[in-house]
């Protein structure tokens, strides 16, 4: 799943994990002996290794799981000893192994804490008795990687539609509208040209997860993987971990998480939206749904498959700070994200220039980004200060507090951090796909529209124009 430039960034280890087989006569009792390794280093057996301290947080965690490992298993050792080892690791395939350097909050073994900014391996197999070796890389924080799309050829990704049952990092996507994260981090992906939703597993692989060809006839509790549904424009999760998304036909559909059979929210303004404008929708809970089409002025809210406007357009129009939600003038809202604080909810008035939220109950409209003094971008800058341009893509991390932002004509992210300060995040503006494997703000994008978070700190960017997912190691962490 997780693959991208191999060069090593500052700071960057590789780590040889060698996983035994100790020959018992059922075949299950094998070990993960690890090394660690500098680059350039020749690994020795003795102590002749940079000096680090033995304090705890400067330990190395390594998890070993697979679909077949009911609980995945976990050991750490001394960064100053440059070697540790996981025994009962039961031979099989799909086997992934995630090392933590940075930030391990794992110190009791057996919780399965979040690994924080880590390295890691996908697609690994043990026989019975096989001796291997796994190379895992370390990244920086803050480095890009390709996750799921073909490798950039000519300066740009390439679609297409292969590779379900493999390592997503070897699958082909087409036009990745939207990503977001399930709560057991899987990662799903609209791939938009090709009328599918796919899913990206915990161990880095890739399946059909819903859709199967154009808009058509939807029945409810129909199975999703074979419902027409169409091209998907935006994905979100609701509380219970369902799947929400929002279609070229402004239909809203849940997907069950654990029956994956489709439910229909709203199907009531079939293509009155120009496509070219992405709809986009923000899941509060199963029975309350706020979207936008980017393309009327009004934020909208599904309740109970009844549709009402949210946030209008009306006369007369207050501009002020406060304005009351039904008169206030926005104009073309292009992004809604709900945040539980407040409760919230943000929308990107994209022809005002403007990020805005309403706190919900008290139904008045505030500025979270934006001046009516056009000032030009620097990195830290008070939101209140800065103009984005046009912004067309806006969405909240519940984990860690930030708010990721996309001005139409900049090819990258700025990111809001909770200190509120904005920030370039990836991207340098230019069109293109280079950098991985470096600083995600040094990376050429295509046409980024949609950003997700998983539990472990990492940002998922669906580079669109590129056909891939990419993915910043670490960047939601303080």
């Amino acid at each position: 799943m997780r693959g991208g430039g191999r060069r090593f960034p500052r700071r960057e280890l590789a780590i040889l994990a060698a996983l035994f087989l100790w020959g018992c006569s059922d075949g299950n009792q094998t070990s993960l002996s690890v090394q660690l390794t500098y680059p350039g280093e020749v690994a020795t057996a003795g102590p002749a290794r940079p000096a680090y301290a033995k304090a705890p947080g400067n330990r190395i965690l390594i998890r070993v799981l697979a679909p077949h490992i009911a609980t995945p298993i976990e050991a750490w050792f001394d960064r100053s000893r440059g070697r540790g080892e996981i025994s009962g690791i039961p031979p099989g395939d799909r086997i992934a192994v995630e090392v933590d350097e940075f930030d391990n909050t794992a110190m009791v073994l057996g919780t399965n804490a979040p690994l924080l900014g880590r390295g890691w391996a996908h697609g690994v197999t043990l026989a019975a008795g096989e001796n291997r070796t796994v190379t895992v890389p370390m990244f920086d924080r803050g480095t890009i990687v390709r996750v799921c799309g073909a490798p950039p050829a000519g300066g740009a990704g390439t679609a297409g539609d292969t590779g379900d049952g493999g390592l997503a990092v070897d699958a082909l996507l087409g036009q990745p509208l939207a990503v977001e994260i399930g709560p057991d981090d899987s990662v799903f992906v609209s791939s938009a040209q090709f009328n599918r939703v796919r899913r990206i597993d915990r161990y880095g692989y890739i399946d059909h997860y819903a859709g199967n060809g154009p808009s058509g006839t939807l029945s409810e509790d129909e199975p999703a993987s074979t419902a027409p549904i169409g091209p998907v424009y935006d994905l979100d999760t609701g509380p219970a971990g369902d799947l929400y998304m929002i279609t070229l036909d402004q239909q809203i559909l849940k997907v069950d998480a654990s029956t994956n059979l489709l439910s229909i929210l709203y199907d009531g303004q079939k293509g009155i939206f120009n496509p070219a404008a992405k709809p986009d929708l923000a899941v509060v809970d199963g029975g309350t749904v706020y979207y936008t089409n980017g393309m009327e002025n009004r934020v909208y809210l599904v309740q109970g498959g009844v549709r009402s406007d949210y946030v209008a357009d009306n006369t007369p129009f207050q501009t002020q700070e406060g304005a009351d939600k039904d008169f206030y003038p926005l104009r073309y809202p292009a992004s809604v994200t709900y945040h539980p604080s407040g409760p919230s909810l943000l929308f990107s008035d994209q022809d005002n220039n403007k990020i805005k939220f309403v706190l919900l109950g008290v139904d008045k409209v505030y500025t979270k980004i934006g001046s009516s003094t056009v000032i030009p971008f620097s990195d830290g800058m008070d939101p209140l200060i800065m103009t984005p341009m046009l912004p067309i893509q806006f969405e909240s991390d519940l984990l860690f507090g930030n708010l990721f932002l996309r001005e139409r004509d900049f090819n990258g992210i700025r990111v809001l951090r909770p200190a509120n300060r904005v920030y370039n995040f990836a991207g340098t503006g230019s069109i293109g796909y280079a950098g991985d494997g470096g600083p995600g703000t040094s990376a050429l994008l295509n046409d980024p529209l949609s950003v997700a978070v998983d539990s472990r700190g990492n940002v998922y960017i669906a580079d669109t124009g590129n056909h891939a997912i990419r993915m910043v190691v670490g960047g939601a962490l303080p």
